[in-house]
């Protein structure tokens, strides 16, 4: 189960089913996507695009819009999610934790 789409889908529905998640919640969320992701994309179980798209489920519509913005990415556009999962992890963390000291460890 752990090298299939359903092993990143599964974190992204208990996320969004959160009502009001702390930081520490947004944080191990994040965390665990990006390691979780990093395996399935470097076996190319998925790619870029599905993985951004996954990650960004996860989230409110309100944060999604600020991520999107900030980052650029037109989920229509799969061109526009190419090379931004560095900065999108980043900028997650930033919005949600506010709190960038673990960002250099993504």
């Amino acid at each position: 189960m752990s090298n299939t789409e359903t092993y990143l889908q599964s974190p992204v529905q208990k996320m969004r089913q959160e009502n009001d998640p702390s930081i520490a919640v947004y944080r191990t969320f994040i965390f665990e996507f990006a390691r979780k992701s990093n395996f399935l994309v470097a076996k190319l179980v998925i790619n870029e695009h599905t993985r951004i798209v996954l990650f960004l489920q996860a989230f409110s519509d309100k944060i999604v819009d600020k991520l999107c913005k900030r980052c650029k990415i037109d989920i229509d556009d799969t061109s526009s999610t190419a090379h931004v999962w560095s900065e999108l992890k980043k900028k997650a963390l930033n919005i949600c934790t506010k709190d960038d000291s673990q960002i250099s460890k993504l």
